[in-house]
């Protein structure tokens, strides 16, 4: 099952950057941004609704139909609730900035306790 992202509070360059670097965006994953709904194909987020001047689209006269059909990847199921039901996923919709601090914070602490250690140690 694919995750949905909420990238509305940066601007579509930043969105840009963090699909490139957030572990937790992955292949298949849904991209809410600011321009629009995009979905994650492989490594690039292509936008689905919406326009941008940032992120990549579908060639003209492609549909995600021959994408699946030529690449065998199927991005048919996040197209159609991108679609169907927008708002359904702006609810499911992960802020990939805040795991990525809760993250930074574990693993701060994580450090902050090997520390301890070692001075306990001494």
């Amino acid at each position: 099952m694919y995750a949905v992202h909420d990238l509305t509070s940066m601007s579509m360059g930043e969105a840009y950057d963090e699909t490139q670097i957030n572990r937790h965006i992955e292949d298949g994953d849904i991209l809410f941004v600011k321009d629009g709904f995009a979905v994650m194909m492989k490594a690039w987020p292509t936008m689905v609704e919406g326009q941008s001047t940032v992120f990549h689209r579908l060639a003209d006269d492609w549909t995600f139909e021959d994408v699946f059909t030529s690449e065998g990847d199927d991005y048919r199921a996040q197209v159609a609730d991108i679609r169907d039901n927008p708002s359904a996923l702006i609810a499911r919709a992960i802020d990939p900035v805040a795991e990525r601090e809760e993250e930074e914070r574990a693993e701060a602490c994580a450090w902050d306790q090997r520390q301890q250690y070692l001075l306990d140690d001494a």
